[in-house]
């Protein structure tokens, strides 16, 4: 029953997607030098600067969700408007729409991972559960480089 209610919660949180894309159209993306280089191919050079911004953001999102993770008012008000985490919900979603991010997912860093794993934690009240202590182990394993 509890993987039914996650799926659901999922699958509101993505069709509420296109709304936060029309309220935040004019905000900056985590790299807009992305944005110019879309459509062209890369350089090594040029991967490595898009790449380490990008990497770079996953961290420290990744980071603040092991701070507030254990938070009471994170596990009372979770990821909803007018929460202070739904600004952290709202930065992964940038990353994951960033153009440069190919250049995560070819090394198998998905930042969509980040949000299920804050619905984990929410669901869990903070505590470590068999998939929590599985993605974290992978995460630890490519931000460690």
């Amino acid at each position: 029953m509890k993987k039914i209610g996650f799926l659901l919660c999922l699958l509101f949180l993505s069709c509420g997607s296109n709304e936060f894309k029309k309220n935040n159209s004019n905000q900056e993306n985590v790299n807009s030098d992305s944005v110019k280089v879309i459509d062209k191919k890369l350089n090594p050079q040029e991967e490595k600067v898009i790449y380490d911004k990008l990497i770079n953001e996953y961290k420290t999102l990744y980071l603040e969700l092991m701070d507030f993770k254990i938070k009471e008012d994170f596990h009372s008000q979770g990821f909803g408007i007018g929460s202070q985490y739904k600004k952290w919900w709202d930065r992964v979603q940038l990353l994951t729409n960033e153009p440069g991010i190919k250049l995560l997912v070819k090394k198998g860093i998905i930042p969509g991972e980040l949000q299920t794993l804050g619905n984990e934690y929410l669901q869990s009240q903070g505590k470590e559960t068999e998939y929590s202590t599985f993605i974290n182990s992978e995460i630890k394993k490519i931000i460690k480089d």
